[in-house]
């Protein structure tokens, strides 16, 4: 592959690599990663075109390495990456996130309380009790939910039922 040159000011060269074409679109993407413009390049592309999936992506991972694991898994969920932010909210613990993606997914009511048991033990090693014992009962069918409750006694409320005797 041919290379081209380069203006110095980065906010300026993946709009000229833009309208030269495709072929130049790995080159382009390679400058982007180099020079963390992934902003600036997705302003500059649909929201549906594989460049911005491709460019999303980039940015997804490069917020993993940065252990900014939240914000990767909205950048991966929004440019229909599920699969990588799933992972990417399971690291974080943020299940609320992590179960709107699962959903995305389609997953199996084994596979949802599979999910459920894996975000519930991620969160009893932040010692989030409460909400462990919460994605337990709703998303695992309950399984450990007494045993996770009594690890922490700030949680004991969260398998009570709730009445509505006002």
């Amino acid at each position: 592959m041919k290379s081209i040159m380069l203006p110095k000011s980065q906010a300026c060269v993946c709009m000229i690599l833009i309208p030269v074409g495709p072929e130049y679109f790995p080159e382009c993407l390679n400058l982007i990663k180099d020079k963390n413009l992934y902003n600036e390049a997705l302003k500059l592309y649909p929201p549906n075109s594989q460049q911005y999936k491709d460019i999303s992506i980039a940015y997804g991972e490069h917020l993993l390495q940065e252990h900014l694991c939240e914000p990767a898994g909205l950048v991966f969920a929004r440019c229909g990456a599920h699969e990588k932010a799933l992972s990417a909210f399971l690291a974080c613990g943020s299940w609320q996130q992590a179960l709107c993606v699962a959903a995305q997914l389609h997953l199996t009511k084994d596979q949802l309380a599979g999910l459920g048991r894996t975000l519930a033990g991620k969160l009893a090693e932040q010692r989030k009790h409460g909400d462990a014992a919460t994605v337990l009962e709703q998303y695992a069918q309950g399984t450990r939910v007494r045993a996770l409750v009594w690890e922490d006694p700030t949680c004991r409320g969260a398998t009570r039922p709730v009445s509505h005797n006002y």
